[in-house]
């Protein structure tokens, strides 16, 4: 593999003209660039951008700048654009010059810019590692995230890790830069978050602020069809208060009327009947509606109410033949979401990662999201890898695969699929 022995890094003052760049230490320099997103799987896509994500266009870096971030990072890889092999291994000019337009578009909005190899990296571990352990010098962490909560994550988990890990990073001053592929987070397209929530827990770290939010598990409220009981969201408040619960358009809702305040066996609140009955026929799956959480101080909370039953999937065995290709099938969430997989054999023996039964009843024997099993965009269709497959194969007996949904404190909330392979 071609590799470069250096990374490019490029740190410019932020400045809308390009050529006149403002003297500042590095102390000063890192702490204006705080908080910092990534431009994740575009200029760093093998074996070109938009192989992974579409090209880049200039109006994120304003979007992203206008949502409170003050540097973003680059990854770039060379890997596929030599024009020349050994002695020279030249770069096509185009991609440098494709480069250079790039980090120019962000800079012209006001945003620091780092710009780093990444896919090409392994040959400056060696280099860069011993800086790390000296705490003198400023530090900037280019890659952090989870997947996308609410979808492979649980929302609330996913906010209390984004609020851990960015309060530690600014607590011994390195600059946290948010790691975002563009299909979870901030929508290229759109120009929208995905989860608003996670970039206000990040604003309002950054903004010095102390942050609330619900306890894992609470992230969403989960209504069973049939079942009248509502549960309630039980919050860690961290020393601020509950100010108001509101519509996405701005209504508060009244307290004793459409929410009620709880204080056990935890704090929090839960929504009454009537309100849940505005939002729809009782009949109704899937997202009804849902409500913005505003606490005395940090983020705003955005808090979604789904009503789910059963999921659905095709009865019997599904017996494939070949590992060429991933395999898909049609199912009904009824309101559900799916979180994760289980694969077991015949005699309860775990298919693959026989180390999970060490993690406990939540994890032990499940598989990997998006490397072993996935969703279609429409979540129409629950995808089997090839990988499994070939997996499946090579274990020689039929597996069964455990569809588990959120929420998952409901034991009766999976659906079931045998597969062979032939």
């Amino acid at each position: 593999m071609r590799s470069l022995l250096t990374s490019l890094v490029a740190l410019a003052s932020g400045h809308a003209a390009l050529a006149a760049f403002t003297s500042l230490t590095a102390k000063e320099t890192f702490a204006r660039m705080t908080p910092g997103w990534n431009l994740g799987n575009t200029l760093d896509a093998l074996p070109t951008e938009g192989s992974w994500m579409a090209p880049v266009q200039n109006v994120t870096f304003s979007q992203v700048y206008a949502d409170g971030f003050r540097s973003v990072r680059i990854p770039i890889t060379f890997n596929d654009h030599f024009i020349s092999d050994a002695p020279n291994y030249t770069v096509d000019p185009a991609w440098l010059s494709r480069i250079n337009y790039v980090v120019d578009a962000a800079l012209s909005t006001g945003l620091f810019v780092v710009v780093n190899v990444d896919a090409d990296k392994a040959l400056v571990e060696s280099e860069i590692k011993p800086v790390r352990g000296n705490f003198s010098v400023p530090i900037l962490m280019g890659e952090y995230s989870t997947s996308a909560p609410g979808i492979a994550i649980e929302k609330a988990s996913a906010w209390a890790w984004f609020d851990t890990v960015t309060r530690t990073a600014l607590k011994y001053e390195i600059v946290p830069q948010w790691w975002d592929n563009g299909g979870e987070y901030f929508d290229r397209v759109t120009g929208k978050w995905r989860d608003i929530t996670t970039r206000n827990i990040v604003m309002a770290i950054a903004a010095g602020k102390i942050n609330s939010y619900p306890y894992s598990g609470n992230g969403t409220v989960w209504l069973k069809s049939g079942v009248s009981t509502i549960q309630p969201i039980y919050m860690q408040y961290n020393g601020n208060q509950l100010k108001g619960i509101y519509t996405p358009s701005g209504t508060q809702l009244s307290s004793g009327k459409d929410y009620t305040v709880v204080n056990s066996p935890l704090p929090g609140f839960v929504l009454t009947p009537s309100y849940i009955n505005s939002l729809g026929a009782t009949s109704k799956l899937g997202e009804l509606g849902r409500v913005i959480v505003k606490l005395s101080a940090g983020a705003d909370l955005e808090i979604d109410i789904r009503r789910y039953t059963r999921p659905t999937v095709p009865s019997g065995t599904i017996n494939v033949s070949g590992t060429s290709g991933d395999y898909l099938f049609n199912h009904t969430p009824n309101g559900a979401k799916l979180a994760t997989v289980k694969a077991l054999g015949p005699n309860g023996e775990y298919l693959k990662d026989d180390w999970t039964q060490w993690l406990g009843p939540l994890q032990a024997g499940r598989i990997n999201w998006n490397g072993d099993y996935s969703l279609s965009d429409d979540q129409t269709q629950l995808i089997i890898r090839a990988s499994l497959l070939s997996a499946i194969k090579s274990f020689g007996k039929p597996v069964t695969l455990t569809w588990e949904f959120w929420p998952r404190t409901d034991a009766s909330n999976t659906a079931t699929t045998v597969v062979t392979v032939t």
